[in-house]
């Protein structure tokens, strides 16, 4: 697991304070995750109801990720509660 800033420095701690709404979002992200953990680049976002704040999940498989994220392309989906969309980008 590697967590980040947007300006690419590592935070070792985060505390997620999330509605009901917000852990089904994550938790519908994290096991469409878990069906595309090979597809190079795929990740999924969880927004705030206001979209003000975002948690991007992709898998670290092997040490893939082991470099900060250059701002490519990745396959993503906006994951909702019943069901995520798949865009590509």
């Amino acid at each position: 697991m590697r967590i980040e800033l947007t300006n690419d420095r590592e935070v070792n701690n985060v505390y997620l304070f999330l509605s009901r709404a917000e852990i089904a979002e994550l938790v519908g992200a994290l096991e469409e995750l878990m069906e595309h953990f090979e597809e190079n680049g795929w990740h999924a976002h969880v927004s705030s109801h206001d979209y003000q704040r975002e948690i991007t999940v992709a898998a670290d498989s092997e040490g893939d990720l082991a470099q900060p994220w250059d701002g490519g392309s990745f396959t993503h989906s906006m994951a909702t509660p019943k069901q995520a969309q798949t865009d590509e980008v």
